[in-house]
């Protein structure tokens, strides 16, 4: 329906660029890094994890996160409750996860697992709305070998800062 662009390509399919690392980290553009990045790591990606998300500091569920793009405008209405109708009654999705701000990701870049999630992701994005958050928890679903870590607000409040999008 929609085109995610060169840059959501490859923030979600970074193993399409960065494959000769074995971490990658994917920072919006508009975030100001302000602490020690290997303090950092150290608190955002246990060892026993494929890969890190920022938890959302405010959204617990898809319908919240549905609700506030329809009423910021962040994307289209039909859109985004077709996404939600989708999801929730014909795949009978019950949104199991804690919801993610995908302003930050960390991945194990070769795991074949991420990958897998990361396709996935990417397509739902394709499909539907340009609210990559809004896809996220539905594609984890469909790889059960998946747990992310999840990294508290406040750790990333710490060592990054947001900025204006001006």
């Amino acid at each position: 329906q929609q085109s995610g662009g060169l840059s959501r390509h490859l923030k979600i399919n970074n193993h399409l660029i960065d494959n000769d690392y074995d971490l990658s980290i994917y920072v919006d553009g508009n975030i100001k890094i302000r602490g020690d990045l290997d303090s950092f790591l150290a608190q955002a990606l246990p060892l026993n994890k494929q890969f890190a998300v920022l938890l959302h500091p405010f959204h617990t569920s898809l319908l919240e996160e549905v609700e506030l793009c329809v009423t910021t405008g962040k994307d289209h209405e039909n859109v985004l409750w077709e996404q939600y109708h989708y999801y929730v009654d014909n795949e009978r999705f019950c949104d199991p996860f804690p919801h993610i701000n995908a302003r930050m990701l960390i991945r194990r870049t070769n795991d074949g697992d991420i990958r897998q999630l990361m396709e996935i992701w990417f397509a739902q994005l394709m499909q539907w709305s340009r609210r990559d958050q809004v896809g996220f928890n539905y594609s984890l679903s469909k790889c059960p070998n998946l747990a992310p870590h999840y990294i508290p607000y406040w750790i990333f409040r710490s060592y990054f800062k947001k900025l204006d999008h001006s």
